[in-house]
């Protein structure tokens, strides 16, 4: 599609549009700020949006996501400060890397071809086994609600369904777990997904300094339930990336891995992030899980943290 057919095409959708130098402006199609801050270049065969970061060295996906209501999965172009502060801790961290401090660009990939909506609430007319599940797994019907939770068939599986989301809420991933007992199909996570440059459950965390981190999706979610600021990095490792977020957001961490960890192993971990923050290990019994304890339990174990 050449510049005047694309201009054209916007006249007759009635879709807003300005010049700024060789950039045509428009509305992003990709997130739902109504500003033009989204730049079409015919010469270089790109897109970029200021807002989100949406981008592309190619106008096809644009034109399908404008012209055919198609949303590939796309990646977003994100500054990150990798650490923020100028205190001794920092000055230790600046002589080591070099960098702690800077801008620097952070691809991540968000998933825009996905419809949630195809999924439904767990709650309701023949959803007994997934409302059943839920409740084996403690999580409420208002945590049903504010973690947009759903259910349906995919990938081979009946499952909850789970968007894991970033700090700004975009989607960055879904994440499904089998209701039935089978190894093989448990869980399963949308591909590609960078799951690694997250912190599931951030976002519900606005002005909390202090963070919980956990291994599991439903760890975060259930701990919340009692106002404990538990954010979940997917794995018994964080990221380098996640550190990042961790020293972006909060003064201090917990460590509270599941109670199957070694002290040694969750003693090496913690040494990956105390250059970074404080950080201190919170040890559950053995072979339980966060989402594994009862509520007196959560009360007596994460004392102080509501």
């Amino acid at each position: 599609m050449k510049e005047a057919s694309f201009i054209k095409r916007l006249d007759e959708l009635d879709i807003k549009h300005s010049h700024s130098g060789e950039n045509i402006m428009i509305d992003c199609p990709f997130h739902g700020d109504a500003n033009a801050y989204m730049g079409v270049h015919f010469k270089k065969n790109a897109f970029h949006c200021l807002s989100c970061g949406a981008f592309g060295d190619t106008l096809t996906s644009l034109f399908e996501a404008l012209f055919e209501g198609k949303k590939e999965d796309i990646y977003i172009d994100v500054e990150e400060e990798e650490y923020l502060g100028d205190d001794d801790r920092i000055k230790r961290l600046k002589e080591k890397i070099g960098n702690a401090g800077k801008k620097k660009k952070l691809m991540i990939k968000i998933l825009t071809n996905f419809d949630i909506d195809e999924f439904k609430f767990p709650y309701g007319t023949n959803r007994e086994e997934y409302a059943d599940y839920l409740e084996s797994r403690r999580i409420t019907p208002s945590d049903t609600g504010k973690w947009n939770i759903r259910c349906g068939d995919w990938r081979g599986a009946q499952r909850i369904i789970i968007p894991m989301y970033d700090e700004y809420k975009r989607l960055i991933a879904v994440y499904g777990r089998s209701i039935a007992d089978d190894k093989f199909l448990r869980i399963r996570k949308s591909r590609g997904a960078d799951v690694g440059k997250i912190l599931f459950g951030l976002e519900h965390l606005k002005n909390r300094k202090v963070g919980v981190l956990v291994e599991g999706e439903f760890d975060a979610i259930y701990l919340q339930q009692y106002g404990i600021p538990a954010v979940s990095i997917g794995t018994k490792r964080p990221t380098k990336i996640q550190i990042m977020k961790m020293a972006k957001k909060f003064r201090k961490v917990y460590l509270s891995l599941d109670g199957e960890v070694s002290m040694q192993e969750s003693s090496e971990i913690a040494w990956l992030i105390k250059d970074h923050l404080p950080v201190e290990s919170i040890y559950l019994p053995l072979d339980r899980d966060p989402n594994d304890l009862l509520e007196n339990e959560v009360k007596e174990i994460y004392k102080g943290l509501y």
